[in-house]
C-alpha cells in the first residue's frame, strides 16, 4: 500500500491552516508509526505545520495524528481525502478521548497506543475493509523493540542545531501519577509510569550519529528516581562514544535528589521545564497540584544553577483563585528571579480531564471550537475576571516577562552559572518578545509564521 501520514497544524481565526517557515521537532509519533510499518509498503510522512499536503496524491491510506488544539485541521484534511473515498485513521490523544466524534471524520478511530493494533490496521486497510475503532485492552510492553525510523519525512524542514540536524524527541517512559485535574495524560496513558529498558534508548540515540540535541518527552523524567538514575549513568557512559546535549520536564521535588541533578547534567542535560503552574497554594491545591510547594522554589532554583541547568517554569493563569492581585505578584515573583525563565499559560479545560468535566457540569464552557483549546484562549467563564480581562492582563503581564531588562538578567545569570547555550538562549528570548507582543505563543507549532495568501498560492512572511 501507499500511505501517507500527516502531523497536522492548527487553524486560524478564520479555519486557514497557519503555517510556519520551519517547525520545531519532528513528530515521534509518526516515526514509530513508520517503525510499525513493514518494508514492502510505501510511506510518506508530511508535517502539515511547514509542508503542503498533496490532496491529490496517489495514496490508499492516509494516517493523521492530532492534540486537540490540532483536531479542527486534522478533520478538514480527513474529510478532503474521504471525498475521494481515500481510506482515513485518526489517532492520537483527541481522538482517544472522543473517539465518537473523530468517528465521523474517519474510517478508523484509533484509541490509546498504537503499537499494539498498527500491524491490524493496515492488514484491514490491505483489504479495505477497516473498523471504526481500533483499542488494545492493555498498555503495549515498552521492553519490545520499536526504535522511530525517520527516513520518511524531511528533517530539514526543522530548526536546525550545528550538527546539521533538528532536536530529536525521545521518549523513555509512559503515564504519571500526579493525576492534575487540568491534564488528561493521565486518562490516555495510565497512572502507572511504565519505562522503556534503557539500552534500548542507548540505541536510539546512537541510530543518529550526527545527532546531538534531544527532548526527551517523558512527561516526568525524575518521576522514578531509580530508572532515572539508570538512564542518566547510561547516557554518561555513552558519551565516549557520542556526547549529546538534552532537554525534559520534571517535578519541583527535583532539588532533593542533589545526586540525580548531578548524574543528569554530567549525561548532557541542559534545560528542564518545570511545572510550577502558581505561587498560590490553594490554586495547587484545587487543581490537584499539591506536590507543589511553593516555600521550596527557591531551593530548586538554586539546585538547578549548582548543576548548570536551566529551569523553564511553566505557569497557568486563570485558575478559580486567580484575581488579577495574585496574578501581577506571580509575574513580580518571578521578576525578582530571573534564575528563572518562565513560560505562561491560560488555564484551559481540555477533553478527558477532571477540569474539563467540572467546567462543563458548571456550565461554564463557552464552547467547543478545539482550535481555540490551545491555552491561549479564555474558552470558559473566569470566576473573577471578564474573558476578555483575563486574556489582555495575561498577555500583557507574559511580555513583561521579556522586557528587555529581564532578557538582560537571565543572561547574565546564565553566564554566571557556565550555562552551554547562552547564545541560542539570548537569540530565543529576543524572539519570544516579539511573538507575545502579537499575542503569539513562543511555544506555537512552529518558527518563523507565515500568512497564507490563498491555499493554492505560495506562502509569504508576515
Amino acid at each position: 500500500m501507499k500511505i501517507l501520514l500527516i502531523y497536522p497544524s492548527v487553524l486560524d481565526a478564520y479555519g486557514l491552516a497557519k503555517k510556519f517557515r520551519r517547525a520545531y521537532m519532528p513528530p515521534l509519533s509518526l516515526a514509530i508509526l513508520q517503525s510499525l510499518t513493514p518494508r514492502h509498503h510505501e510511506v510518506r510522512i508530511v508535517n502539515d505545520v511547514v509542508e503542503p499536503v498533496d490532496f491529490d496524491i496517489d495514496v490508499d491510506l492516509v494516517g493523521i495524528t492530532a492534540m486537540t488544539t490540532q483536531i479542527g485541521r486534522a478533520y478538514q484534511i480527513a474529510d478532503a481525502f474521504r471525498r475521494r473515498h481515500v481510506q482515513v485513521v485518526i489517532g492520537g490523544i483527541h481522538a482517544t478521548l472522543l473517539p465518537e466524534e473523530a468517528g465521523r471524520h474517519a474510517d478508523a478511530v484509533v484509541v490509546g497506543e498504537a503499537e499494539d493494533v498498527w500491524e491490524t490496521v493496515l492488514h484491514h486497510a490491505g483489504q479495505n475493509r477497516l473498523q471504526p475503532l481500533y483499542q488494545c485492552n492493555h498498555r503495549p510492553d515498552l521492553s519490545r523493540r520499536v526504535a522511530p525510523d525517520w527516513r520518511g519525512m524531511d528533517l530539514g524542514i526543522y530548526m536546525l542545531g550545528r550538527d546539521g540536524l533538528p532536536v530529536m524527541p525521545i521518549f523513555t517512559t509512559r503515564g504519571c501519577p500526579i493525576g492534575c485535574d487540568f491534564c488528561s495524560v493521565t486518562t490516555s496513558s495510565g497512572t502507572a509510569i511504565r519505562s522503556k529498558p534503557v539500552d534500548h534508548v542507548i540505541e536510539e540515540i546512537n541510530a543518529l550519529p550526527k545527532a546531538q540535541n534531544y527532548f526527551f518527552v517523558d512527561d516526568t523524567i525524575d518521576m522514578r528516581p531509580d530508572y532515572a538514575r539508570e538512564l542518566f549513568k547510561g547516557l554518561q557512559w555513552n558519551r565516549r562514544q557520542k556526547e549529546i546535549d538534552w532537554m525534559s520536564q520534571a517535578t519541583t521535588t527535583i532539588y532533593r535528589k542533589p545526586d540525580l541533578l548531578n548524574l543528569a547534567f554530567a549525561s548532557g542535560c541542559n534545560q528542564l521545564f518545570i511545572g510550577m503552574e502558581s505561587i498560590g497554594a490553594q490554586a495547587l491545591d484545587s487543581v490537584g497540584k499539591s506536590c507543589n510547594n511553593v516555600e521550596h522554589y527557591d531551593e530548586l532554583f538554586t539546585a538547578l544553577n549548582t548543576f548548570k541547568i536551566l529551569g523553564t517554569a511553566s505557569l497557568i493563569f486563570g485558575f478559580d483563585e486567580d484575581t488579577e492581585s495574585t496574578v501581577r505578584e506571580t509575574i513580580a515573583y518571578f521578576s525578582h528571579r530571573p534564575t528563572m525563565n518562565v513560560i505562561c499559560w491560560l488555564l484551559t479545560p481540555l477533553p478527558g480531564t477532571v477540569l474539563f468535566q467540572r467546567m462543563l457540569s458548571q456550565g461554564r464552557l463557552f464552547h467547543q471550537d478545539w482550535s481555540r483549546y490551545d491555552l491561549n484562549h479564555v474558552v470558559f467563564q473566569p470566576r473573577h475576571f471578564s474573558p476578555e480581562a483575563l486574556e489582555t492582563l495575561y498577555w500583557n503581564l507574559f511580555a513583561e516577562l521579556f522586557s528587555p531588562d529581564m532578557i538582560r538578567k537571565r543572561t547574565a545569570t546564565l553566564k554566571s552559572i557556565g550555562y552551554r547555550n547562552v547564545e541560542a538562549f539570548h537569540f530565543l528570548q529576543r524572539y519570544n518578545v516579539t511573538l507575545v507582543k502579537q499575542r503569539m505563543h513562543p511555544y506555537s507549532a512552529g518558527f518563523l509564521p507565515l500568512r497564507i495568501i490563498n491555499s493554492r498560492k505560495p506562502l509569504t512572511v508576515c
